[in-house]
């Protein structure tokens, strides 16, 4: 179900942007993809620090996952930009963050779209002509 189209003018707008999401939508995964430079791991770092992480947001590209500790519990980043098959997430054990009970950020998700959960808040970034970040949300739930 698209929920909205959001067109973001700066890097500051980010962070009230995420508090609103955070707020507003149920999702405990959020899917992000885009080009490079669309503004995946700024809006993963502004979702993290509305959330309460201290300290820095850092995209986990080399490591794979990152995990910060919040108020409401481990945040957990991912980063599937290195990957090429579902094989190498499973070995790498980033199915689990997935599947456990925890807020899960993922970049790069369209990379693997086999590993998708069945509910989920999945974000499309795009950079406009203008250099403004167009953010188009779309909210899965699994049906019963």
């Amino acid at each position: 179900m698209q929920l909205a189209q959001v067109l973001i003018s700066d890097a500051d707008a980010w962070a009230g942007q995420a508090r609103q999401w955070l707020a507003d939508l149920p999702a405990r995964i959020w899917l992000i993809d885009g080009d490079l430079g669309a503004g995946k791991t700024t809006l993963v770092q502004a979702a993290c620090h509305a959330l309460g992480v201290q300290g820095p947001v850092a995209s986990p590209t080399f490591g794979l996952a990152n995990t910060y500790a919040s108020p409401q519990g481990p945040i957990h980043h991912l980063d599937l930009y290195r990957l090429r098959s579902a094989e190498e997430a499973l070995e790498a054990g980033l199915v689990e963050y997935l599947d456990g009970p925890d807020r899960c950020f993922v970049e790069w998700a369209e990379r693997l779209p086999e590993l998708w959960p069945s509910q989920y808040l999945h974000l499309h970034l795009t950079t406009t002509a203008g250099g403004q970040r167009l953010a188009r949300l779309d909210l899965k739930h699994a049906h019963a």
